[in-house]
């Protein structure tokens, strides 16, 4: 849901989307909706990339939810190194933080996608993982 604020508070006179004393354009702000959580970590867009009035509800939302995790997936496996390698579903339980998208087939760290400082390298919140199947 989006709502617009003025830069001088409540113009009696004002237009809906300008305010007349200054002429200028009145902002845009977004409210948080849980419609903002996106279940794929590979899909997320940054979340310095919302309203920061909303991100802090974003974070706590997504911390709240906990990692994304599918336990029923049959993870690809993947020829790398003269051997056969595929995700496994017990590190799932080893690692409370890792998540995993079926659309990239890759994983995650959700509390690097949460904390993220986007002035860092982009791949942070990106693991790059050499599997082995058992």
């Amino acid at each position: 849901m989006n709502y617009y604020s003025s830069a001088s508070g409540s113009g009696s006179g004002s237009t809906p989307h300008t305010n007349e004393s200054t002429s200028q354009p009145k902002k845009l702000r977004e409210e948080f909706s849980h419609s903002n959580l996106i279940a794929d970590p590979a899909q997320r867009k940054p979340i310095d990339s919302y309203d920061p009035a909303i991100r802090d509800q974003l974070k706590r939302a997504y911390a709240l939810s906990g990692p994304t995790q599918p336990h029923e997936f049959k993870f690809p496996s993947k020829w790398m190194v003269d051997q056969w390698r595929t995700f496994q579903k017990s590190w799932f339980d080893e690692f409370d933080w890792l998540e995993y998208s079926e659309s990239k087939d890759a994983a995650f760290c959700l509390y690097c996608y949460l904390f993220f400082n986007s002035g860092k390298p982009k791949n942070l919140g990106v693991l790059s993982l050499h599997i082995k199947v058992i």
